[in-house]
């Protein structure tokens, strides 16, 4: 095994003396690394190491001199645990990181082993540090689990899984949720209920009057913001012929790229938390009897614009709230990161909306529209990472999808199963419509969601089990792709853990293949998605991966299937970058 300046090898007889002096005589490394201390060389019983091949001597390439020692032990049917001892000499050097990278890689891919754990004495913070620029997270502590040097010795325990070690690395990862249950088990532990739901679709049919008055657009469904819900016989031959899927079944599109007004799946959520606010804001203030169309007059506005609203988006959510607020006459402000597209930003201008910009990533956006909405009294913040009124403004797409497969004659069942492919981003919305199709379906849907490499922060917080507690900084990756959309480091703190029982699968997807299935939908089918709506593809190409989900079905059962890729924003791009995007490769 060779990094740029390591080689990790088998231990020789040769390296008695530099192991003597790097690791047995040194005090230092004897604190951090459990080993027997040998006072003089002649005494030193070498031998004890070179009999253990799961012993790999730590190297200088430009020497090829041993430096430390890496190991793994308590080998089980697909884990184990490592250890690692470094020269003093050479600490605070990076060499640590480097061997145990090298090390993780040789274990995962080589041994084949699912899962690996280290161990550090508690207080020894360099060693940890080391496991965490490693990928590995907090797992467990285990109080006086050893004596050793004289002392009774507290572990702290961290831990890596092959699907984070395979994100660090940006390989296309396909993830089989081990905590799905059965809808009627999870159900329980939901911190929402259907009757939240059905109270959410009450509130947007009494704002439909206000809706289709202002927005022309959104007469044809009386106020209704829906999308409409098309089969893709093309692009299922597409995936099958040149991208290596196995597809069965009907595949079908859900346009929220056309939903009226703002163009994206945010649409429901992002209208549903404005309108909810403005119907407290205006039951307080006196100007709400029960015409919802009062909304639309200069009173009404002259009202709101007393009131600030704000946001941070990478470009969608902003766009879906900042149209709706600013239609109602709230002093709009999206906080903007850098991913955002400029169009997108030009065109909240143009509806009056005050946009700023930040040269970092979402979560700042996210945390600076935070603090500025909480010096003003009169300001409201719609808070994308923890909020449950956008969660229930994306699950009232539910119910209207049982609609569209009703009208088509489409069945759910045991015999009927439905496959929901789902975009993920910071995950209110994806998360937000599978526990409204649990609600609606049950165990006959399955839920799956796509992530772009460089982003995959649902799959990390799930993963992981510490959901917004963890970055894809955090293992080494920029958040940064061309999925503007789905370009967010931290997941959400409310919607990843209410539907962690729900989520069947998350798969992840590079970037260059968004542009494969977005021309392949356009060559095939005459529709332009932007590209992180294409990640949804990902998930039925590799659903064949998904050992476990696939062997619940029969092949009678798959040939029976419905799949349903959300596709949730591309109709407001703008033509020369729709070109862009077409000829990008």
């Amino acid at each position: 095994m060779e990094t740029e300046r390591l080689i990790l090898d088998a231990l020789q007889e040769s390296d008695k003396e530099a192991y003597f002096r790097n690791i047995s005589h040194d005090r230092k490394v004897l604190e951090t690394f459990v080993c027997s201390y040998a006072e003089r060389l002649e005494d030193f019983d070498f031998q004890h190491y070179l009999n253990h091949p799961e012993y790999f001597a730590i190297r200088l390439k430009s020497t090829g001199k041993l430096i430390g020692l890496i190991l793994y032990f308590d080998e089980k049917e697909d884990s184990c645990e490592i250890g690692y001892g470094l020269g003093s000499s050479y600490w605070q050097q990076g060499y640590a990181t480097e061997a145990v990278r090298c090390f993780l890689e040789y274990l995962f891919l080589e041994k084949g082993f699912r899962t690996v754990y280290a161990s550090f004495f508690t207080g020894n913070e360099a060693s940890r540090h080391v496991m965490e620029k490693c990928g590995m997270t907090y797992s467990h502590f285990n109080e006086k689990e050893m004596s050793y040097l004289g002392q009774e010795r507290d572990l702290t325990y961290y831990v890596i899984r092959r699907e984070v070690f395979d994100l660090m690395r940006r390989a296309e990862t396909v993830w089989e949720n081990p905590k799905v249950r059965p809808f009627r088990e999870a159900e329980a532990h939901l911190p929402l209920s259907r009757a939240d739901m059905d109270d959410a679709e009450a509130r947007l049919r009494h704002f439909a009057p206000f809706i289709e008055k202002h927005f022309p657009e959104t007469r044809a469904l009386h106020g209704i913001i829906e999308s409409p819900l098309i089969e893709i016989p093309g692009m299922k031959a597409f995936l099958n012929e040149s991208c290596g899927a196995d597809i069965r079944g009907r595949l079908f599109l859900k346009r929220d790229d056309l939903l009226a007004v703002s163009g994206s799946v945010k649409a429901r959520g992002g209208f549903y938390e404005v309108l909810k606010h403005s119907e407290e804001l205006a039951l307080q203030g006196g100007i709400l009897q029960d015409d919802y169309t009062v909304f639309d007059t200069e009173a009404s506005r002259q009202f709101f614009s007393r009131f600030a609203l704000h946001v941070g988006s990478t470009g969608n959510l902003g766009l879906s709230i900042g149209i709706m607020s600013a239609a109602i006459g709230y002093r709009v402000f999206v906080h903007m990161s850098s991913d955002a597209r400029q169009w997108k930003k030009d065109l909240l201008r143009e509806k009056g909306v005050t946009v700023i910009e930040y040269a970092s990533d979402y979560s700042e956006a996210v945390r600076e529209g935070r603090k500025l909405a909480e010096q003003d009294p009169d300001s409201y913040f719609v808070d994308d990472e923890n909020s449950r009124e956008l969660f229930l403004g994306y699950a009232v797409a539910a119910g209207r999808l049982a609609v569209q497969l009703q009208e088509n004659g489409i069945a759910v069942d045991e015999d009927h199963p439905l496959f929901a492919v789902i975009p993920c981003g910071v995950g209110g919305a994806p998360c937000g419509i599978t526990f409204g199709l649990k609600q609606y379906f049950g165990d006959h849907v399955h839920c799956l969601f796509a992530e772009p490499t460089e982003a995959p922060c649902m799959l990390l917080g799930m993963a992981t089990g510490l959901h917004d507690q963890i970055s894809v900084q955090d293992i080494g990756l920029t958040g940064r792709t061309a999925a503007d959309g789905l370009a967010v480091g931290r997941p959400s703190k409310f919607a990843g853990k209410a539907v962690e029982e729900l989520v069947s699968g998350i798969v992840t997807v590079r970037d260059g293949r968004l542009f494969d299935y977005l021309r392949g939908l356009w060559e095939r089918e005459d529709i332009f998605i932007e590209p992180s709506a294409c990640a949804g593809f990902q998930a039925v190409v590799r659903m064949k991966d998904m050992k476990k989900l696939m062997a619940e079905f029969s092949e009678e059962q798959l040939q029976n299937a419905t799949h349903v890729i959300w596709s949730t924003g591309g109709s407001m791009v703008p033509e020369e970058e729709r070109k862009k995007m077409l000829e990008t490769r």
